[in-house]
């Protein structure tokens, strides 16, 4: 079986360069406040969004807003 890093898969890197770490936009921020309670909900949901537009490499907010507000 291949190793992930043999594989087409994007993957993070261990140590990422200053420039590789995302900072919430105003609008993920207040995305997530809108749909959270509590700091360890708040703080998973913003993991999981920039850890899935950086493994995508795209903008998701619009999408999963979308999303969220039809449920």
């Amino acid at each position: 079986m291949p190793r992930i890093d043999e594989t087409a898969y994007r993957q993070l890197k261990a140590t990422p360069t200053e420039r590789e770490l995302y900072t919430p936009t105003l609008d993920e921020r207040l995305l997530v406040q809108q749909h959270t309670t509590g700091k360890p909900a708040l703080v998973a949901f913003l993991v999981l969004l920039k850890t899935f537009q950086h493994l995508r490499s795209q903008n998701v907010s619009s999408l999963l807003k979308n999303s969220l507000l039809s449920l």
